[in-house]
């Protein structure tokens, strides 16, 4: 019989938790991912927190819509976030 184990909440989807990756934030601003990580390291972004064993980034849903809100960033025009003033 096998041990049942509890969920890694490392392996768990951080969408539902708040947070966006790396992918949808350059999604978000169409920016390439690199640029994200070039713009994160230098601090022109809201501070990210590293997750999991990759140290994968990610930041918080709503530190990136309260940024949005003041910065002069162009949002893709297809975004939910492309009108929220």
């Amino acid at each position: 019989m096998a041990k049942s184990q509890a969920p890694n909440p490392l392996k768990c989807s951080t969408l539902s938790a708040g947070l966006m990756g790396i992918q949808e934030l350059s999604d978000l601003l169409g920016m390439a991912k690199s640029t994200i990580t070039k713009w994160d390291y230098k601090g022109h972004l809201p501070a990210s927190f590293r997750v999991g064993p990759r140290k994968d980034r990610r930041w918080s849903r709503n530190e990136i819509t309260h940024w949005l809100k003041l910065s002069s960033v162009p949002v893709e025009q297809d975004s939910p976030f492309r009108n929220m003033n």
